[in-house]
């Protein structure tokens, strides 16, 4: 799937640059988004409400992280 070989692209970069771990965040509400970081190798490490201060509202938030080399 050409989503998923873009989100390992990135991951690639992030692992090059040196960093043991890669971090995304997301609505919980994007199933879409969190199935494709989950087919990516990412895993959900904290689900809760956050503040977004670009819309000025509470929402539902995930993170995921996904540890490298």
């Amino acid at each position: 799937m050409a989503s998923v070989r873009l989100v390992r692209y990135f991951v690639e970069g992030i692992a090059a640059d040196g960093f043991k771990v890669a971090k995304i965040r997301s609505r919980a509400t994007n199933g879409g988004a969190l199935r494709l970081y989950e087919r990516a190798g990412f895993s959900i490490v904290w689900r809760g409400e956050r503040f977004d201060a670009e819309l000025a509202i509470r929402l539902e938030k995930v993170h995921l992280e996904k540890r490298l080399g």
